[in-house]
């Protein structure tokens, strides 16, 4: 509910709220959160009807988090356990020659997430599948945001993406990092630069670069511009076996170069009766 009028051919209402409270004299305690966890298991299996029982397994971890300021706050995990997270809706794979994409649920993942969505779905946070550890830092003032991430992972996943149908295959050790800087402005208009990068231990990476923005231009229109470009360094693997051929390059992982990009526009126009838009996608 609001009380005061606006224009429904002005998407942003609260720009065009008559009022502004000021809180003065407003003092906070900065956050420190320090949770350990131990965790002790036991399994069994019944053959030939005796019951073997294997050696007891633990592990231990440690999360944290910090406020540097009232703007700024830095959080860090070591050996995370994820075991507790909700379990991923199910997904019918049958016939189905892409790789899935399940939503990230993790807490330590999904902080900040606003900030490195992408029209073109250029961050997928549950690539980092088994992280031993990890820091993030997540700034959101007045007229900027950032976001860094960096997690050395156990297991991280390789996908190759095809025209008709993806490869995955399990990898080995990685250095995984996201950067997110964003300039912001009144009226929900911004200015942002996006970069991540994974190094295989033992050869291989992935690089991507973008830039994208969001300009309100009067009250009816905005303009939504995203571009990235990737490049991928093959490591010399066999996570994925096969003898496809994807235009000139083999889908085996040989030690071969690729790059690309992408590019998103979307202009759209918002008044009282209608909604109207224009989308470019080019890949």
């Amino acid at each position: 509910m609001i009380n005061f009028a606006y224009d429904r051919s002005n998407p942003c209402v609260v720009c065009q709220t008559p009022d502004r409270v000021t809180l003065h004299n407003v003092t906070s305690n900065k956050r420190i959160n320090l949770l350990p966890y131990v965790f002790l298991g036991q399994a069994g299996y019944r053959e030939n009807g005796d019951f073997q029982q294997q050696k007891t397994k633990g592990t231990i971890g440690l999360s944290g988090l910090f406020d540097l300021s009232s703007n700024t706050t830095l959080e860090l995990t070591l050996n995370p356990d994820f075991s507790q997270i909700e379990a991923d809706v199910s997904q019918i794979d049958a016939n189905n020659t892409f790789a899935l994409f399940f939503p990230e649920k993790r807490p330590y993942f999904n902080e900040g997430n606003d900030i490195i969505n992408s029209n073109q779905e250029a961050v997928y946070t549950r690539s980092i599948n088994n992280p031993i550890a990890s820091t993030k830092l997540i700034h959101q003032g007045k007229n900027q945001r950032l976001y860094w991430l960096t997690a050395y992972d156990e297991n991280a996943p390789y996908l190759i993406a095809g025209e008709n149908q993806s490869y995955s295959g399990e990898g080995n050790e990685a250095w995984a990092n996201i950067l997110s800087y964003q300039r912001t402005f009144e009226g929900g208009s911004h200015l942002g630069f996006l970069s991540t990068n994974r190094f295989f231990h033992g050869g291989g990476h992935g690089q991507l670069m973008g830039i994208n923005s969001r300009v309100r231009i009067a009250d009816q229109y905005s303009l939504n511009v995203e571009w990235n470009f990737s490049s991928v360094e093959e490591p010399i693997q066999n996570w994925i076996e096969s003898n496809d051929i994807q235009g000139k390059k083999t889908v085996a992982l040989d030690g071969e170069s690729k790059n690309g990009d992408g590019l998103f526009v979307s202009l759209d126009r918002t008044t009282k009766h209608w909604n109207t838009f224009f989308l470019l996608r080019s890949v």
